[in-house]
Formats: structure tokens, sequence, C-alpha cells
């Protein structure tokens, strides 16, 4: 599918036809998410998706938000470790915002492919 086909546009713009994520706990992937914010160094930011504890998400610019607030915060969370994670302050940072990677968002963040730093 191209860029411009009017059917991603619509998919995109149209904010009925996704449902909001529901309100799940996430207890158990929660203690490795913070395990990995607390390794990396990486705080409790949420710069990606700036998702706050009400489930609410206000992404930056060119995020696909009504995507963003149909997945659950534990998908929102790893999210964010992964940019935090790649976006260190060393030589090798890679802004995953203008590089393609792939991360399985299905995965927990213990099982994310790391930046190189930390691997």
């Amino acid at each position: 599918m191209n860029d411009d086909d009017p059917r991603l546009h619509a998919m995109r713009t149209e904010k009925d036809d996704w449902n909001p994520a529901k309100k799940t706990s996430f207890e158990r992937c929660a203690v490795r998410q913070r395990q990995r914010r607390f390794q990396e160094d990486l705080g409790n930011n949420h710069p990606m998706t700036g998702w706050d504890s009400n489930g609410a998400a206000k992404p930056e610019i060119g995020v696909w938000t009504h995507w963003l607030n149909s997945v659950t915060d534990r998908v929102k969370d790893v999210i964010d470790i992964q940019f935090l994670s790649f976006i260190g302050d060393d030589k090798k940072r890679t802004d995953t915002r203008s590089k393609m990677l792939i991360w399985d968002l299905g995965q927990n963040v213990d099982r994310q492919v790391r930046c190189p730093r930390y691997m």
C-alpha cells in the first residue's frame, strides 16, 4: 500500500474505526519494565507516547494517535522504553523516529532488541 493510498489516509484519520484500549493490569510485566528502566537509567518519562496513568496518550506530532490509543498501557510503555534505550547520550545513539526498526510489541521489554551499547 502506498503512503498516498486513500485507504491508508482513512485509517489514520477516522478515529471512529479505532476502539480505545481496555484498561488492563500489567503488574507482572511492569516489574520487568521498571527493572529495564532502572538498569539502563532511562527514567520514568514517556516521550514518544505521552501517556499518563489514566491511559490517555498525547504523542508527538506525526505519531498515529488513534492506533496508539487503541493499544494497552503495557505496549505504550514498551514503545517508550525502546525509544529511550536507543536515544541514549553516547556516540552509538539512534533516533528511532528517523530510522526503521521493527519491534515485536507483543513481547515484553526483556525480549526486545536492545541498543548495541547494552548488548
